[in-house]
């Protein structure tokens, strides 16, 4: 253990840390019990944030906006113009005037999106097996 340390362990940074593992069994418990608690309170928070954009996503969208869309679009119903539809005519609108980025947005939106291919060769030509680790 005192070679790790010499070599980059956190006692070659600052020789007044310690380290997790020098540290009694029942404080490393309870040290990991409140990073679990901490990872918690983290995915709850990320959580309410996603739980928050989806709800606004299904707001309908402003007047203005709304106006706008069904400008572009006349056959979609109003009560289908929701933040979400507003924000695919705005790419649309963007792609139809030569933004790349914005087609990409909107093609893999609607799922069609490239699949990225790795071709592997054996240059040896002998058989070879590839294990799955789980």
């Amino acid at each position: 253990m005192a070679e790790s340390r010499e070599n980059g362990g956190p006692r070659a940074v600052n020789p007044h840390l310690s380290d997790f593992r020098d540290l009694p069994a029942e404080k490393q418990k309870a040290i990991a019990a409140a990073a679990g608690k901490k990872s918690g309170e983290a995915r709850r928070m990320k959580k309410t944030f996603r739980n928050i954009a989806k709800s606004i996503l299904d707001l309908q969208a402003p007047e203005e906006v709304a106006a706008k869309v069904k400008k572009f679009f006349p056959g979609l119903p109003e009560n289908e113009i929701d933040n979400r539809a507003a924000m695919i005519c705005a790419q649309l609108a963007r792609a139809l005037e030569g933004d790349s980025k914005a087609f990409e947005v909107i093609r893999d939106t609607a799922g069609e999106k490239p699949t990225d291919r790795i071709e592997l060769k054996n240059v040896n030509e002998e058989p070879f097996e590839i294990k799955v680790v789980e």
